[in-house]
This record gives structure tokens, sequence and C-alpha cells, in this order.
């Protein structure tokens, strides 16, 4: 969620570089938690 609200505020008060570089960094959060969340509800049976 700061995430996101940080790419909000650099496209507000920054410029465009400043914003791509702010969304660049929930990349890696996304390609290691979908993949973790996914193994989660296979491992834990669905709970």
């Amino acid at each position: 969620m700061n995430n996101v609200l940080m790419i909000v505020f650099s496209a507000q008060f920054f410029g465009p570089r400043e914003t791509m570089t702010a969304a660049m960094y929930l990349v890696p959060f996304f390609v290691l938690v979908l993949p973790l969340k996914h193994y989660g509800s296979r491992a834990g049976g669905g709970k």
C-alpha cells in the first residue's frame, strides 16, 4: 500500500523518471509474493 502511495506522490510532484523508479521497486515484491501465496495455499490445504 505504501509503495502505491509513493507512486502517486511521485507522479504528482516529480517527473516520469522518478515515478518509473518507484514503480520498478514493486516488481521484485510481486515476483516473490505471488508465487509464495500460491504455494502457501497449496501447502496449507487451501485453508
